[in-house]
């Protein structure tokens, strides 16, 4: 997306093009004569599918690294530099982005700021902008209630110091900007391999999770209230993978007689828009072992949704997975967990309903309500349960297709810790003397 590349980057292709010679052969001849940050970071985005996993990655480098440090020539760049970074971005107060990716026209955000201090009603709001508005003749009055409720939320706080993970997640990007920097002969080591970026605190946070009972009242209520959504909700439970790999998740992906899913694409949102690209940071597909309640759960969703299909009217094979399509008619992707008309699930609008869902079960369940998590505490859910019901680390960190071991140890210590002092007890009790010793 040319909004996330910066001028120089746009410059230096149409010279290259010009001259009839690539960019990184451009770059190259800057080395020599001693290229900037901002040229190094700048080659890195031509090739920002390979080396990162979000265009806005690169946005990050240009809002809090350029402004600083952008003009140093890449041979003199030494780690003390990058070390004075980090600490200036730990306690000087950064702006904040303000909503540069809003959804909807900048005028319908105008229009409703104005009408709500005029104490108009959503529905008079919402008829206004359809009629004045080109392209906003869906917008209802419960989505001017969405926008209202938003606004509402945004803190008027312009200006904060960055978090630790965030500068450490700055440095890792400026790492491997260097480590292609070396890759194109611009500079001979990589600064940002002698730095010390801040460490993070030891204390972990306390993360919310459903217990077994939570989780499965949840999920009943889901089902029995005909909740769209309960059977992605279920395979997500019983899964323990991320929401994107289950939002791609297809159903030739499936083979219900092995009992297997393999999970191939990754849905996922950059700039509030769906991106749809491989599974996982190496981009290898990850397979997964189903249980028979699950089999049995998707058999029946798939008759549903093939009911659904006909109801639809004429449909279309979308020729690529790219979420783009122009045709008419219902989207033919073979999604297991679809829009009606066959699209991609977008993965915000995905969470969001999942919160809702949990605050309607609440509303109805005042004696028992649960508390409330995001989607991906149901993968942390199905690690806990397992580790608790004594499956081995290692099966648990195959199944959540950690890199290794360590990693999946390191994440649920709050589980590891009884689980060993169980085995601990169990294992004395069969060795040690009834008697006292």
């Amino acid at each position: 997306d040319d909004s996330f590349r910066p001028r120089l980057l746009r410059a230096l292709r149409d010279v290259a093009e010009a001259r009839h010679v690539g960019a990184a052969d451009l770059l190259a001849g800057l080395g020599s004569s001693g290229a900037t940050l901002d040229a190094v970071l700048d080659q890195v985005t031509v090739q920002e599918t390979a080396f990162f996993r979000h265009p806005e990655q690169f946005q990050t480098l240009v809002d809090h690294v350029l402004p600083k440090i952008g003009g140093v020539r890449v041979q003199k760049l030494t780690p003390n530099h990058l070390n004075d970074l980090y600490g200036t971005l730990l306690v000087q107060p950064e702006p904040i982005p303000g909503p540069k990716n809003r959804r909807h026209d900048p005028q319908v955000y105008l229009l409703i700021d104005q009408r709500r201090a005029e104490d108009w009603s959503y529905a008079a709001i919402a008829a206004e902008i359809r009629d004045r508005i080109p392209g906003a003749e869906a917008t209802t009055k419960s989505v001017v209630a969405r926008i209202v409720a938003r606004s509402k939320e945004r803190t008027d706080e312009t200006e904060r110091t960055l978090a630790i993970k965030t500068v450490r997640y700055i440095h890792t990007i400026i790492s491997k900007s260097l480590r292609e920097a070396i890759r194109l002969g611009l500079v001979n080591q990589n600064a940002a391999s002698n730095a010390s970026p801040p460490r993070m605190s030891k204390a972990k946070r306390q993360r919310t999770i459903w217990t077994a009972d939570q989780t499965r009242r949840f999920l009943l209520w889901a089902h029995e209230s005909g909740h769209q959504l309960a059977p992605a909700f279920t395979f997500i439970a019983t899964s323990g993978d991320r929401r994107g790999a289950n939002l791609g998740l297809r159903w030739q992906d499936l083979d219900f007689e092995d009992g297997t899913a393999k999970l191939i694409l990754n849905v996922t949102a950059v700039a509030h828009k769906i991106v749809v690209k491989p599974y996982g940071k190496t981009g290898t597909p990850h397979e997964i072992i189903l249980d028979s309640p699950t089999i049995a759960m998707l058999r029946t969703h798939r008759a549903a949704q093939a009911e659904a299909q006909l109801r639809y009217g004429f449909r279309h094979t979308c020729p690529t997975t790219e979420p783009e399509c122009d045709d008419l008619g219902y989207h033919d992707r073979g999604l297991v967990f679809c829009r009606p008309d066959g699209n991609y699930h977008h993965p915000e609008r995905f969470s969001r309903e999942f919160q809702r869902a949990q605050l309607r079960f609440n509303a109805q369940s005042i004696d028992e309500p649960i508390p409330v998590i995001n989607i991906h505490a149901l993968r942390h859910g199905w690690a806990t349960l397992a580790l608790e019901a004594g499956v081995p680390m290692k099966v648990v960190q195959d199944r959540l297709n950690h890199a290794s071991e360590r990693i999946t140890a390191d994440i649920y210590t709050h589980v590891r810790r009884p689980v060993q002092s169980d085995a601990a007890e169990r294992v004395a009790g069969l060795i040690m003397p009834t008697r006292t010793i």
